[in-house]
Parts: structure tokens; sequence; C-alpha cells
């Protein structure tokens, strides 16, 4: 059962089912028939739109007419329980969004984050939701040449882990492949009026499951590191300091799957007390766990409060 969400001409719709074997990097890669999948293919816009703006007359049609597919129009991908149930897909699949208009790249990670969310919402257990971006926008080294910082993208890791989502893959889009079953990209992001194609070729598919429902053997490979500097002070003969901050640190994550890397990065004596003060840098990441701001501040503010009975306590 397969949603597709945000379709404008319909011509990747169209492609889907003509696949009869598996297609790299997309959702139809497990499947060797498409006796199996049913298709839901939707758009934002009306039928009469999709027919005149987006050229789709010839491809929804043929849509029409196919076995196990349905069309819808109208279909937010931000809201999707307002057309569908819960429960009611296996993998939804949103293929090159972008808002309307150049240089909006806060509300396309609103755009990204809504439709995360929304998709989860409508997912099956144990689905996967799955999001085509340009190059340079999801913020991985699957980027290649157009990896931007990571503060310039859409931090599509960022957008998932806040919809509790896990980025568990991300595969270069194969442009060709689809390319050659009449995909076609076209798209109004310069303006509502004018059209213009997407750049999906070297794209990358960005896939996701539920934290929860992570399936055995698969892992976030681009997880995001998040840095948290901790100031303490402490006795000058204490040469153990950072073990013990690394102790503290682990404790506070209360057995979950995080790793942390923590390194003295600088170190300060009061002139009028003679009180020594060292500054650490504790580094989170986790390969299993959709790691937030709030989850790590909650990890952070926890040790913190460890060290400060642990060692001011014990100032002389």
């Amino acid at each position: 059962r397969v949603l597709l969400v945000g379709e404008g001409d319909f011509s990747f719709a169209r492609a889907l089912v003509r696949v009869t074997s598996a297609a790299a990097g997309m959702v139809a890669r497990e499947t060797s028939s498409m006796s199996s999948v049913t298709i839901t293919a939707t758009s934002l816009e009306s039928a009469s739109v999709i027919r005149q703006a987006w050229r789709g007359a010839s491809n929804v049609d043929a849509l029409a007419a196919a076995p196990n597919v349905r069309v819808e129009h109208g279909v937010d991908a931000t809201a999707l329980l307002e057309t569908f149930e819960r429960g009611t897909f296996d993998r939804v699949c949103f293929m090159f969004p972008h808002i309307a208009g150049k240089g909006r790249i806060n509300r396309n990670r609103e755009l990204l984050s809504g439709y995360l969310s929304s998709a989860s919402d409508v997912l099956a257990p144990n689905g996967l939701i799955e999001v085509a971006l340009a190059p340079g926008q999801g913020g991985t080294s699957v980027d290649g040449s157009a990896l931007r910082d990571y503060g310039n993208s859409w931090q599509a890791y960022t957008q998932g882990a806040e919809a509790g989502l896990l980025m568990i893959d991300v595969v270069p889009f194969d442009d060709a492949a689809w390319r050659a079953l009449e995909y076609e990209s076209r798209g109004h992001w310069r303006s509502a009026e004018a059209e213009r194609g997407f750049r999906t070729e070297q794209g990358a598919s960005h896939v996701f499951c539920r934290e929860h429902e992570r399936p055995d053997g698969a892992f976030c490979e681009y997880a995001q590191a998040f840095e948290r500097d901790c100031s303490i002070w402490c006795r000058a003969d204490d040469a153990d300091g950072e073990s013990i901050i690394r102790e503290e640190f682990a404790r506070a994550l209360n057995g979950a799957d995080v790793q942390l890397d923590v390194s003295q990065i600088d170190e300060y004596r009061e002139t009028e007390s003679n009180r020594l003060s060292r500054t650490y840098r504790v580094v989170y990441t986790s390969r299993t766990i959709a790691l937030t701001r709030e989850k790590v501040n909650s990890y952070n503010d926890s040790a913190r409060a460890n060290l400060g009975d642990q060692l001011r306590g014990a100032m002389p």
C-alpha cells in the first residue's frame, strides 16, 4: 500500500506503475511484481489545475485505467489525516517537495517537517516514509559535491527526528532509471505561475522509520552530532576529572543507546579564590535514537546536576 503525495503531472506515479522489477533506491525496490502493490497517487492541486497548469491529463487518465491505482486531488501532504485513516499505508513518498518561490529555506524546512509528521500519522506499523530531495537539500554526504553546510540545508535528519522518525537510509536518486520510465521533473518552485523542473540528477532519497520500529540491522549512518559545553569547578589535584565527567554524563543517559565523546577544551583559574575551572565539550550521537535538541538538553541538564553535586560539593 503505497501513498504518493505532492504529485504534479503524475508522471512519477505513472512511472512507478510501469515498474515490474526492483527500482534501486525507491519505494518499489523491495517488490518483484506490481501485482501485490496498490498505489494511491495524490496532488495538492485540483484535477482541473493538474490537467491545465501541470499538463498531467494523459498521466491521470492512464492511472485511472490502471488496476490497483487510485488518484485523488486536493490532498495536503502536511495534513493527511484529513483524507486518510491512521495506519493506512506501508510506504509514503514525496518526490522533490518545494514551496513556491526561491530562497525560502525556512518554509521548505517547515514543509518537510509537516510532511514527515503527517506521513507518520497514516503509516502502518513497520512502514517506511521516503522523501526525495534535490542535491544539497538533505544535508548528508550523499549530496556529494552539492553538499552544503548543514545549517544551510533543509536538515532532513532534524526534521525527521522532531517527528519521532529515524533516518535509516539515504540513497542516490536514480534519475536515469526513472526518466527511462518517462518520469519528468516538472515544478512551479520559482512561482505558482512559472514552470521550472527540479534538478533531480544527483538528488537523494531519504528513508525514515518510526524510532521504535527500526528494522533489524538498520541504523542511521548520517546522524547529526550535538555539542554541549560544560564548565565546572574542580580541585587542582583532580587529575581524573575527565573520566568522572564521562561517567556522570553516561549515567545521565539512563541506558539510552547514545555515544558520547568528552574532551577538555579550556581551563581557567579564578584569581581571588584560586579556584580552578575546567570546560569540557560533550558530543552526543546515536545510530538508533532520533536525537533532538530537547532530548540532548535533557541528558545534558541531568549530567550537569550530577557533576555539580559531586565536584562542587567536594571543593575545600
